[in-house]
């Protein structure tokens, strides 16, 4: 018995009994589903394991097999390649320090784009954006009001949901100036969210952020509009001022910083 390339954590005990020695190589793994909806989903990750302690787990082996053979089968000849290292996956989203988490694809109806802390010892899909050495600084005004305008003006889309990307959404865009005590203003407020959503215990970020029923989680409203409040004023906007206003005011930033480059 093997397991499949992702598990739940019944599958992952059931091939642990069989394989106790690979418990140290299972990681738990986030795709933007599993993120948002809280489904806990298993992989085992071997990138570091020698040959000997596979040799040493005859399941674990078995699955190392399985994929060589699957890549040398492929008529893709990069996935041949790739049996040369069949321990390794075909790509490695590893967060780095404490990352944040950003799904590619969420829905155009959330007042704000699910954003969470990844810890090390966890693995992404290569689905979702990592911010790695992120603070709360930082997901503070990722997920402010400033930047969910900015990226419902310049992202793509999936169908009718949004499609955020490194390249047009995250890079692209200006963060504010701000001054040390500004900092630490939105870190307190974005700390104040994170513990507003932990008190809602047993509740998934789909079900927080639920635009049909979000007004049922006060406290964790309330939270974001005190964080987008500081925010907007890291940006020199007045406190829930118009969304055109600022978008305005972040393409005249982003002007200004394409000046700057060129000049």
């Amino acid at each position: 018995m093997a397991p499949a390339p992702s598990c739940n954590s019944t599958e992952k005990d059931e091939f642990l009994a069989l394989e106790p020695a690979a418990e140290k190589f299972f990681y738990r793994w986030y795709g933007g589903q599993e993120f948002i909806k809280g489904i806990e989903r298993w992989v085992m990750w071997l990138g570091n394991a020698k040959p000997a302690e596979l040799q040493a787990m005859p399941y674990v082996l078995k699955r190392v097999q399985a994929v060589r053979e699957s890549r040398l089968a492929s008529k893709s000849v990069p996935t041949q390649k790739l049996a040369e290292s069949p321990t390794r996956f075909h790509v490695e989203n590893i967060p780095s320090g404490n990352s944040l988490l950003i799904p590619q694809v969420s829905s155009e109806r959330r007042r704000y784009i699910p954003i969470g802390f990844l810890e090390p010892g966890t693995l992404a899909s290569d689905k979702v954006r990592l911010v790695p050495g992120a603070t709360k600084y930082h997901f503070g005004v990722l997920h402010s009001r400033v930047h969910n305008a900015w990226m419902r003006t310049v992202a793509g889309r999936l169908k009718s949901d949004f499609s955020y990307s490194n390249g047009i959404v995250y890079n692209n865009f200006v963060w504010p100036e701000v001054t040390k005590d500004q900092e630490c203003e939105i870190a307190e407020h974005a700390q104040a969210v994170l513990e507003a959503r932990e008190a809602y215990e047993g509740t998934t970020i789909a079900q927080m952020y639920d635009p049909d029923h979000d007004w049922l989680y006060s406290e964790l409203t309330a939270a974001h509009h005190s964080l987008d409040a500081a925010v907007e004023r890291a940006y020199g906007l007045e406190p829930g001022c118009d969304e055109k206003i600022i978008v305005e005011r972040l393409f005249q930033l982003y002007a200004h910083a394409v000046n700057r480059l060129q000049a």
